[in-house]
């Protein structure tokens, strides 16, 4: 019942009639919207959609300031101007776990990467076994200190990425359609976890070019074929 009340509800943009997109395309995509104003909700539903059989790439956010800026050419001030707009760089979701572990793996490489290297360069050179454990401690704790600094880096930039959108109005999800089953089970997740703006609409694909601009924001989707999408 909630389903079917929520689809009953909600609304659909369509490029054919909507003043709000100027685009024509053969290829469409279709998608539901939602706007988070809390980060929990938001991560609740992100998880309820995975398990009810949407993968990480039919789930997407907005991209980096920096790829929204050259895509755009200006960063958005509303989210109802980035909401229905196909030229909107977009990006895989990266949960904060998943950094969390990518971070762990960075600093014990860093650690290993330098203490293998020294060890090597100190028993090459001809020094002794005390010397050269010295020199792999030492070397330990500078690679461990430099992963240590650029996981943080990492966990700045994350955090800043999420409150500079909330303070743009929210947290803006798109969730790619395969079905009019999908569509329906995705508005009642999005409207039961308290998504403003529930809506579902048909936009042109827009393919978004490769250039050193977006490697700033390395996961920034590349859209694979419209044609593994459902549109009516």
């Amino acid at each position: 019942m909630a389903i079917m009340q929520a689809e009953a509800s909600v609304r659909r943009i369509d490029p054919e009639t909507s003043a709000e997109s100027s685009h024509t395309a053969d290829a469409l995509l279709r998608e539901a919207v939602g706007v988070f104003r809390d980060y929990e909700k938001f991560r609740s539903a992100l998880d309820d959609l995975q398990s009810s059989g949407f993968g990480r790439t039919d789930l997407s956010t907005v991209a980096s300031k920096q790829a929204v800026e050259r895509i755009l050419g200006r960063f958005y001030t509303t989210t109802e101007e980035i909401e229905d707009n196909p030229e909107v760089p977009r990006s895989i979701f990266i949960s904060k776990a998943s950094l969390g572990d990518a971070e762990g793996v960075l600093i014990g490489g860093s650690v290993y990467l330098f203490a293998v290297t020294v060890a090597a360069v100190l028993a090459a050179m001809g020094f002794d076994n005390l010397s050269i454990i010295l020199g792999v401690l030492v070397a330990g704790a500078v690679g461990g200190l430099i992963g240590y600094l650029i996981a943080r880096y990492l966990d700045r930039r994350y955090s800043e990425r999420f409150t500079r959108q909330m303070q743009q109005g929210g947290l803006v999800l798109w969730v790619n359609l395969k079905s009019p089953e999908q569509e329906a089970r995705a508005v009642d997740i999005l409207t039961r976890y308290g998504a403003d703006h529930v809506h579902v609409h048909t936009l042109p694909v827009h393919y978004y070019p490769i250039d050193s601009e977006l490697e700033l924001d390395p996961d920034t989707i590349r859209r694979p074929h419209p044609t593994a999408w459902w549109t009516p």
